[in-house]
């Protein structure tokens, strides 16, 4: 913003998360994040909080095992409560979760959710981890040519 100034004024930017929800386990993340590092964390140091959180847990459960932590992971079926919001996964472990609209208004920025903008929620399918396809094509059995 430094850079930009009032040119920055109403710019719309995608973004992976609130960082001004009102959480207890975001307020206790942020609190010991400045009492470390005597800054402020950004949107990558509460990631990294989450994603490292979500491994060492899988660590604990799974043992010292590659193979097992990926397991604990992908079956997983509650949202990871996370201090970025809970994280849904779905079949690829990919993160689910709800994406915001960032708008920079009045020098800050101000984050909108889809409800926030009556924007419907695309269908999400159920995360079946047992009866899925694998995805691979049978070489002696290709899908039909489009």
């Amino acid at each position: 913003m430094k850079t930009t100034g009032a040119n920055a004024e109403s710019v719309i930017c995608g973004y992976p998360w609130n960082p001004d929800h009102k959480d207890p386990k975001l307020d206790q993340f942020r609190e010991a994040f400045r009492k470390r590092f005597n800054a402020e964390p950004d949107t990558y140091a509460a990631h990294a909080y989450d994603g490292m959180n979500m491994l060492i847990w899988a660590t604990q459960v799974a043992g010292l095992n590659r193979a097992k932590i990926r397991d604990v992971l992908a079956y997983r079926t509650k949202p990871w409560p996370g201090v970025t919001h809970d994280i849904p996964f779905g079949a690829a472990l990919d993160d689910l979760g709800e994406v915001f609209l960032a708008k920079f208004e009045n020098g800050s920025w101000h984050y909108h959710s889809r409800e926030d903008l009556n924007i419907p929620r695309g269908y999400i399918p159920a995360r079946d981890r047992v009866n899925r396809a694998t995805g691979a094509i049978d070489p002696m059995n290709p899908p039909p040519q489009k």
